[in-house]
């Protein structure tokens, strides 16, 4: 009787090969999950990004309508000198927020402090590169008449 209590027993036990089975079929769905939320996350934060570039590209242009320039910036061509862009991502946080009249209210994970500054950053937390035209100079080029903004032809958008 005792001998056909053993045997019972260790034809329900699992063997070391099927737990090692299991194991690696979840680490492998795990991964699977993993990468999928990591997508989701970067396509969530670019979707953001562009909607917050939208919103300050209509505030910069509320700014102009009403002063009649664009904001300034330190730097006129495009630079990737990290300390340039927080310099002008702050003056454009400074003219548009900081002013008598408020163009935008930005929310406390759109700014960082670097340096004692408030600048904007964007959903990475790199801060948001903003060139302010030198002059808007009408150029003829080929016939066709441009508007050249601090060296940069920049016929659609801010970005």
């Amino acid at each position: 009787m005792k001998a056909q209590s053993t045997i019972r027993n260790s034809h329900f036990a699992f063997t070391l090969i099927e737990l090692l089975a299991v194991i690696t079929i979840i680490g492998i769905l795990a991964g699977i999950v993993l990468g999928i939320a990591r997508y989701a996350q970067r396509r969530e934060a670019n979707s953001r990004a562009q909607a917050e570039i939208k919103a300050v590209e209509l505030a910069i242009e509320g700014f102009r309508l009403d002063t009649g320039a664009y904001p300034t910036s330190t730097i006129y061509r495009l630079s990737f000198n990290s300390a340039a862009q927080q310099t002008n991502s702050w003056l454009l946080y400074t003219q548009l927020a900081g002013g008598s009249k408020k163009y935008f209210t930005f929310s406390k994970n759109q700014l960082a402090s670097s340096g004692g500054l408030t600048i904007i950053v964007d959903p990475f937390g790199t801060p948001y590169a903003y060139f302010c035209p030198v002059s808007n100079v009408t150029r003829f080029v080929d016939n066709v008449a441009s508007n050249e903004v601090g060296g940069l032809v920049n016929k659609v958008s801010f970005d």
